[in-house]
């Protein structure tokens, strides 16, 4: 890690930050939380942490995602479009109704980055 990353972890620790185990998509340095704020101190990207696909469609009609944010985004949610297609044939009856709830959410999110 560069120099300045390292100095504005240790600045966000100092202020009483904490370091959480997420990276940022844009720089990998860890993840800081002050109060309810969580974000990228190299960066300076304030960042939504979600827990699953339902938590990820809530936040998409309020979040503005940067330009490069949103490339990323989009080839993560693609791979993991195939990763759940390839698990749809393995799975029982309830696992391919959640799964195919994930992908369809996923694809909603997709075109929302892509317009």
């Amino acid at each position: 890690m560069e120099d300045k990353k390292i100095s504005e972890a240790a600045k966000a620790l100092v202020r009483g930050a904490k370091m959480l185990s997420q990276h940022c998509p844009e720089c990998k340095l860890p993840l800081f939380q002050e109060g309810e704020r969580v974000y990228c101190p190299s960066c300076g990207r304030d960042v939504v942490i979600v827990s699953d696909a339902e938590d990820v469609s809530d936040i998409s009609n309020k979040v503005e995602v940067p330009m490069t944010i949103s490339k990323n985004a989009e080839r993560n949610l693609e791979r993991l479009i195939d990763e759940l297609s390839a698990k749809l044939l393995e799975s029982s009856y309830s696992e391919m109704r959640e799964i195919l709830d994930i992908m369809l959410k996923t694809v909603e999110i997709l075109n929302k980055l892509k317009k």
